[in-house]
């Protein structure tokens, strides 16, 4: 029976209560965190916390104590006894008021499951789905728990025997797919979309970003399909190669495979 924090008492999953006037559940208010364990320890755990104070000021949350959060994070995992996990935090605005909040204090509840470290990922086939196009704003950025915009382009992959669905902007520019962002390598130089076109700020993406020469430029879907590599990166899975691009196959995963293999190597030293 798992453990869960929730607005400051451990406690079994089993007795959580939520109220039927939760903000999130009734208006979309509150964000979401997924964070991998590694040998027990919260992976690239600055970087999630730097993207934790971030959205909580744009949403404007009251001041969150980030020490106080990491230290349920490690309790969290110790209580479950943790290996090799993923914990997932949400956050949302406590409840009272129509749109217009009555308080911006917040709830905070923060869960963790087993999982498996870091391992070479099988490729990916993905389609592009243009059904809806995500605005080119601050909130495209955050992990809202307002996502049905990746909820119906995952929906519309698996309807298309594809594992994934890639997403573009109101400029008609890729962003990311439903659960990554993505990379694109095309004369030996890496590109990924910057956050201005509407990607989500992701944690991995930042790590990729900070070990390596990226540039940041709008990509077409020209571009990627006339690109050498394309792998798409998120916190959970680390790095994962395309294969195929609707009808469009890619040869080449050697970047992909090279920088997974950094990761592995690195969480292997926690």
């Amino acid at each position: 029976m798992n453990v869960i924090f929730y607005n400051g008492d451990f406690i079994s999953e089993k007795k959580i209560n939520i109220s039927h006037r939760n903000r999130a559940f009734n208006y979309g208010d509150g964000f979401f965190e997924t964070i991998k364990v590694i040998n027990s320890i919260p992976f690239n755990l600055n970087a999630h916390l730097k993207r934790i104070k971030c959205t909580s000021e744009l949403l404007s949350f009251d001041k969150i104590d980030l020490h106080e959060m990491v230290d349920h994070f490690n309790r969290i995992i110790e209580y479950n006894n943790i290996i090799f996990g993923v914990i997932k935090l949400h956050v949302s605005r406590v409840e009272g008021g129509l749109y217009l909040p009555h308080s911006n204090n917040f709830n905070i509840m923060i869960s963790v499951d087993s999982d498996t470290s870091f391992k070479p990922n099988k490729s990916v086939n993905l389609c592009f789905y243009k059904d809806i196009f995500k605005p080119t704003q601050k909130l495209s950025n955050l992990k809202s728990v307002n996502s049905l915009t990746y909820v119906l382009a995952a929906i519309y992959a698996k309807n298309n025997n594809y594992d994934d669905a890639i997403l573009f902007n109101s400029d008609g520019n890729i962003i990311e797919t439903s659960n990554s962002n993505i990379f694109v390598l095309k004369n030996n130089i890496m590109y990924t979309p910057p956050l201005k076109d509407g990607c989500l700020n992701g944690t991995m993406r930042n790590w990729v970003m900070t070990n390596n020469e990226i540039q940041e430029r709008s990509i077409s879907d020209d571009d990627i399909i006339t690109s050498d590599e394309v792998f798409i990166t998120n916190a959970k899975m680390g790095l994962v190669s395309v294969k195929r691009i609707e009808h469009h196959k890619f040869l080449n995963n050697s970047m992909c495979i090279d920088l997974q293999n950094k990761l592995i190597n690195l969480s292997l030293d926690l």
